[in-house]
């Protein structure tokens, strides 16, 4: 083979990598759960809800979830759950990485086009009267390929804020009587009235 040819089929190797540089994309729907919501029935549409996409693979998507989860076990149980998409944003965004969005359709749908091949993280969160949902899935676009990711109900993260542990009614015994059998049997049991 000549060095000419040689050069003709890298020159259209690299013109077909180029063309498939940013041409991957991802596609799904977001399920909306509200009272009015029937797990057995068909899928609710969630309209204008932005789904969000950056890089990132399964490390720091654990990653992320876990600094979200001490956030949350630092607040108020009674106070709302702070926004997964700008504790995302504003701490665990790559520095130099671009955030896309896409905007959920009438029907939930939602398309995000034109990204770079690689390992992704997908995030979105709505609030309905049923409370927080918020999703972060990892997911690896190759190529010119599509990939599907459904936020549904049963792929939701499963965050709580922890609540209070509930005290005893009635005072802990004193010490010694915990170190008496006698006196801790008197104070256990009730007194008759």
């Amino acid at each position: 083979m000549s060095p000419q040819m040689r050069w003709c089929i890298l020159a259209a190797v690299l013109a077909g990598a180029a063309c498939g540089h940013k041409k991957a994309s991802i596609e799904g729907r977001v399920d909306y759960m509200d009272s009015r919501w029937d797990p057995s029935g068909p899928p609710v549409p969630a309209l204008g809800i932005l789904v969000h996409v950056m890089p990132g693979g399964e490390p720091e998507r654990r990653e992320i979830l876990f600094s979200y989860l001490a956030v949350l076990a630092s607040m108020d149980p009674a106070a709302p759950d702070p926004s997964l998409v700008e504790h995302v944003i504003s701490s665990h965004a790559p520095t130099d990485a671009i955030i896309e969005a896409a905007e959920t359709d009438a029907q939930g749908r939602y398309s995000l086009d034109g990204l770079r091949a690689g390992d992704l993280i997908v995030f979105a969160e709505y609030t309905s009267d049923l409370g927080h949902f918020a999703w972060m899935e990892y997911v690896r676009v190759q190529g010119t390929r599509t990939a599907v990711v459904d936020l549904t109900y049963a792929n939701r993260l499963a965050v709580r804020k922890p609540r209070p542990m509930k005290t005893f009614t009635k005072e802990p015994p004193p010490y010694e009587a915990v170190r008496s059998p006698e006196l801790l049997e008197k104070y256990l049991v009730p007194k008759s009235p």
